[in-house]
């Protein structure tokens, strides 16, 4: 019961690859044809599903041991990343912060810093 209800729920699946052969199996306007199109569909996909989770379920068992560690060193690398980027991007916006010419594109007007509602010379 597992494998049919798996099976029968693999078609709400949004993937480009099944949903074309359903079109094309539907098209041929033949039970057996149809059913031929999605077994060719089937062959083509099952191997290289199965044979990628094994792939991943041996790779897993290699990695498990060490996965804490790994995952921790990726976070720490992608906070280490993200403070750089940040600090950068906040070293270009302050290099153009004194430059009126990096407020220029090619004759576009400066955007202003200050709101219009705000405007000290307004007042």
């Amino acid at each position: 019961w597992r494998a049919l209800v798996i099976g029968l729920l693999t078609t709400l699946l949004p993937c480009g690859w099944l949903w074309a052969f359903a079109v094309v199996a539907a098209g041929t306007a033949d039970p057996l044809m149809g059913a031929a199109v999605m077994a060719a569909f089937w062959l083509g996909t099952v191997p290289i599903l199965a044979g990628l989770g094994l792939g991943v379920g041996s790779l897993m068992r290699v990695i498990k041991p060490r996965l804490a560690m790994v995952m921790s060193i990726a976070i720490v690398c992608l906070g280490v990343w993200t403070i750089f980027s940040r600090m950068e991007m906040s070293a270009m916006a302050h290099d153009g912060a004194h430059d009126p010419a990096a407020h220029h594109d090619h004759g576009t007007p400066a955007i202003p810093t200050t709101p219009p509602c705000c405007d000290p010379d307004e007042h």
